[in-house]
């Protein structure tokens, strides 16, 4: 999926990341593994943000704290890591815009 993420700057941005396995994998839940939330700015600059796997091992919540994210374009991604396997779960283009 290719959609850009519009984000206000004093606004806290939260996602929700179903995780879905592939038949017969050897990992079935993500409990356990660790997840990791990044916002690159175009430039450079990386804005580390929460990334918190539910309990139950099927969802990755990510967030970043109002204006932490300036202005500007980013990539954003969200990867969990479990048994020495990680994925990229989520990559979205994103452009945060001025809050009035």
């Amino acid at each position: 999926m290719s959609d850009v993420i519009t984000h206000y700057e004093a606004d806290d941005l939260v996602i929700s990341i179903p995780v879905t396995f592939e038949p017969g994998s050897t990992i079935t839940t993500l409990a356990g593994g660790t997840a990791v939330a990044r916002a690159r700015r175009e430039g450079g600059t990386v804005v580390i943000g929460s990334a918190v796997i539910d309990p139950g091992g099927a969802e990755v919540i990510a967030s970043w704290s109002e204006s932490t994210l300036p202005i500007g374009k980013y990539t954003l991604q969200v990867r969990a890591t479990k048994d020495g396997q990680s994925r990229t779960l989520i990559s979205r283009s994103m452009i945060v815009e001025p809050s009035v």
